[in-house]
């Protein structure tokens, strides 16, 4: 059976209205400088730490105990004031991870696969579901070009 890409982005499409505009987008950020792509990462990485900091309890808590504000993150380099966040963390913890707004979001509540013999649990938006889904498009885009330009030489 061949793989039908326009009907997969159409199905994908209606499942999560921006899932086309975004995969244009990713397609789009691959001809972009190195500047240009690191400032659009930390205006999103701005967006996310006030988002956590806002709704995420563990972030709030994590900040105060730091001394820190969301305005002290600004940049990629600034992420070195947080500590790294590891799955004994997230086990620990586990109910300090939900968003107070939790109930507003279509999410789903999976697990890993656990093959370092402990799963982990972890919350998706269904928004963030259908992102892996447009990188894994993309990136099957670049490995079939890429094959078709190795057949083609």
């Amino acid at each position: 059976m061949k793989f039908n890409k326009g009907l997969f982005i159409l199905a994908h499409q209606f499942g999560e209205r921006t899932f086309y505009p975004n995969y244009k987008k990713l397609i789009q950020n691959q001809w972009k400088s190195y500047d240009e792509l690191k400032k659009e990462q930390e205006l999103q990485l701005r967006q996310m730490i006030n988002f956590s900091y806002n709704n995420v309890p563990y972030y709030h808590r994590l900040f105060r105990d730091l001394k820190l504000s969301p305005e002290d993150i600004k940049s990629i380099e600034d992420l070195e004031k947080l500590p790294i966040l590891t799955k004994n963390i997230i086990k620990q913890n586990w109910d300090e991870f939900l968003p107070l707004n939790l109930k507003n979001m279509s999410y789903y509540n999976l697990t890993t696969g656990g093959s370092t013999g402990s799963p982990l649990r972890f919350r998706l938006t269904k928004y963030d579901r259908f992102f892996w889904v447009r990188c894994f498009i993309v990136g099957g885009d670049m490995v079939a070009m890429n094959l078709e330009i190795k057949w083609f030489f």
